[in-house]
């Protein structure tokens, strides 16, 4: 999961700013109001395997010398087929799981593999869609001739896809993080008053009010000048939330 704040500088201090009152994002997942919007990331594909806590020892199943086939669409530009093949030194060693990541990692920039296990109820080996724009997708399906994923001794099924859900699929309502920065980029723009509006419900636009973390009880309460903002950005963080 990532967590990610918008970040207002100002003469050399650093403001983060977090809604405070967050909506879901396209994956279902809300962050914490006031401390970090929350997203999965990139459209993606679980392939399914018949038991969970892969190790970096784990056979797989596949053999040495052969050519295995599998087929991936990313971002709608085609269904490709790709092959992958392992010559290890030693012919006895077994093609591990990790061997096969870093194998498929190196076929394609249109998509990266991953063994994700920062959640256990969703732990697996996931085919993860590359891409800076909203709405990622990503299809994968078996090879015409020695299928990839049905030689391997621990495989069930492909998940369906994850829908996409980055930073670029937040822009639908306020509570999203795109939406509110660009909420806050068009008051910055705007000439009518000096003072910097947010999109908050509660506190008003132009007071940003926030619980202080140095100090019990106590509040943050700032205005901040338009003509005293150097820039703003977006920081992702990848969180592990097992």
């Amino acid at each position: 999961m990532i967590h990610a704040a918008i970040s207002i500088r100002v003469k050399g201090q650093i403001y983060r700013y977090v809604r405070d009152v967050l909506v879901a994002s396209p994956g279902g997942i809300t962050g914490v109001p006031k401390q970090y919007y929350a997203y999965r990331g990139n459209a993606r594909r679980k392939i399914n395997l018949t038991r969970n806590n892969i190790t970096h020892s784990l056979h797989s199943g596949l053999k040495p010398k052969q050519n295995y086939e599998f087929k991936v669409n990313v971002n709608t530009s085609g269904l490709e087929t790709f092959n992958v093949s392992f010559w290890p030194r030693d012919e006895l060693q077994p093609i591990t799981y990790f061997d096969i990541i870093n194998k498929l990692n190196s076929v394609s920039d249109k998509f990266r593999v991953e063994f994700i296990d920062a959640n256990r109820e969703e732990e697996g080996i996931y085919f993860i869609a590359e891409g800076n724009q909203a709405d990622t997708s990503i299809l994968v399906s078996a090879g015409d001739t020695n299928d990839l994923f049905s030689s391997l001794e621990h495989f069930n099924s492909i998940e369906d896809e994850l829908v996409s859900d980055n930073f670029f699929d937040q822009n639908a309502v306020p509570g999203q993080i795109a939406n509110d920065l660009d909420s806050i980029l068009t008051d910055l723009a705007d000439g009518t008053n000096s003072i910097l509006s947010f999109p908050d419900v509660e506190n008003g636009s132009q007071l940003l009010v926030r619980e202080s973390n140095e100090i019990k009880n106590g509040l943050v309460i700032n205005h901040i000048v338009k003509s005293s903002v150097d820039g703003i950005n977006v920081t992702e963080i990848v969180k592990n939330v097992r």
